[in-house]
């Protein structure tokens, strides 16, 4: 058998064999190392979805159960409606938080969000008058009317769209009109002129100007009321031509209710003869 020379000793001991390659156990223990470092990049891997997903679950859920910052934000401010009359001859196009609204010329429509910091943009559709036939059709020229800014927290508002040209809006509280008491005549509870056309309002409900009013409720009757400015100048001429207007209209509601009254009879005549 032959004997290991001087120098094959020397490099046992070094772990190394002749021509530089490397000990068998050196090899293994770099294959060792690298599948650790495998392991560990795996490990790594894991941890970082781990946590994306946890991330993205509990941004679910809080929205979810609203403690996102939607939620957050609902539970501060909670929910508000704005009571929109459009005293323009012209649509008008608002974008409250957001959110797109379109309301018809001399017409009221009634939207809702989310309290906190909001702001609303009004852009008119012009709307034309042909000098021959009288009638009036819709353009496509828009105009920026005006940009508002106002805080609501657990409070609704009311906005009116208007032009230098337009009228005035008259607050009124129609249900002693309805009851009898205090004479039967309505309550005047707020005024609003063109330097007060965003205003804090402190009901759930409104009647628009263009709306019929009912003929009796028990619950609160508020009413929108167009009157000239220079008449809202003076309580006592806005009520009574307020006064006029709600008899008017009452007077119309009574005439829509002949006609289903009218309509229902003749719906059961047919009936009967079928």
């Amino acid at each position: 058998m032959t004997q290991p020379t001087n120098v094959e000793r020397e490099l046992e001991g070094t772990g190394q064999v002749p021509n530089g390659q490397e000990a068998p156990h050196r090899q293994e223990d770099e294959q060792l190392e690298q599948e650790l470092r495998r392991i560990r990049r795996r490990r790594l891997l894991g941890v970082v979805l781990t946590l994306l997903l946890v991330v993205t679950a509990v941004g679910v859920v809080t929205t979810l159960v609203g403690i996102g910052p939607f939620g957050i934000r609902l539970a501060q401010h909670g929910t508000i409606k704005v009571f929109v009359y459009n005293g323009t001859p012209h649509f008008a196009h608002i974008n409250l938080d957001g959110m797109q609204h379109q309301i018809k010329p001399f017409e009221g429509k009634t939207v809702s969000c989310v309290g906190g910091e909001l702001s609303i943009e009004t852009e008119l559709q012009l709307v034309e008058r042909d000098e021959e036939t009288r009638q009036a059709y819709k353009t496509e020229q828009r105009r920026f009317l005006e940009r508002r800014e106002f805080s609501a927290s657990h409070q609704n508002y009311l906005y009116h769209i208007a032009e230098p040209s337009s009228s005035c809006l008259a607050i009124a509280d129609m249900s002693t009109y309805y009851d009898g008491d205090s004479g039967g005549k309505l309550r005047l509870l707020g005024k609003v002129f063109p330097d007060s056309r965003l205003q804090p309002l402190d009901t759930e409900e409104v009647l628009y100007p263009s709306e019929v009013m009912p003929d009796k409720t028990a619950d609160a009757v508020i009413w929108l009321g167009v009157v000239a400015c220079d008449v809202l100048e003076s309580d006592e001429l806005s009520i009574d031509f307020l006064t006029i207007m709600a008899e008017q209209t009452r007077k119309e509601y009574e005439k829509m209710r002949e006609l289903e009254r009218e309509a229902a009879r003749i719906m059961e005549e047919q009936l009967k003869q079928q």
